[in-house]
């Protein structure tokens, strides 16, 4: 959700705003992408299986019937002005109209109405820094231990993962990733 109080990187210090909180997109997990293992005894097979799931048409079934995993986030899933569906073409698939146009709009929402957003996590190591949070936000949830030490045992064992991966190396591939010039 938002929260009411952050920190401005731009100013250098925490903001207090309770009639304005700041909102951020979150991305990760929002869409599918498929992986060919190097280790695979024919990629290209790989390739031409992933390549056609990602053609408008099957990408499109794959994501309206939901239990395949496959979230909304190309244009063709959403509505104007961001995308070019229809709430028709979601009621071909058996939606709701009112339900198609909330299931969308939620996700534009999340995708392009804020001005900030948490993008997927694209450096070495983000399988095992999303294990470590996944871990122990759910023990804080499940009040297994406090927000507080979630928190706190969270840094501390990211702080190792990158210690250990290389720190200056972390910090260069996650600024290309999000596109950082200084």
């Amino acid at each position: 959700p938002g929260s009411t109080e952050w920190y401005d990187l731009g100013t250098g210090r925490f903001v207090t705003d309770r009639d304005n909180p700041n909102f951020g997109g979150n991305l990760v997990g929002a869409s599918w992408h498929g992986v060919i293992s190097k280790f695979s005894d024919v990629p290209d097979l790989a390739y031409y299986f992933l390549a056609w799931q990602a053609t408008e048409p099957i990408n499109f079934w794959n994501m309206a019937y939901g239990w395949t995993g496959v979230d909304p986030g190309a244009t063709w899933h959403f509505f104007p002005p961001m995308g070019e569906a229809s709430v028709d073409d979601f009621v071909a698939t058996g939606f709701n109209p009112s339900d198609a146009q909330e299931y969308i709009n939620a996700y534009q929402q999340n995708m392009f109405g804020y001005p900030t957003s948490q993008t997927y996590l694209r450096i070495p190591g983000t399988p095992e820094y999303w294990e470590i949070w996944d871990i122990l936000l759910s023990e804080a949830i499940t009040g297994q231990i406090s927000p507080q030490e979630a928190l706190d045992r969270t840094a501390k064992a990211w702080e190792a993962i990158t210690d250990r991966l290389g720190r200056e190396s972390q910090l260069k591939i996650y600024q290309e990733a999000i596109g950082y010039q200084k």
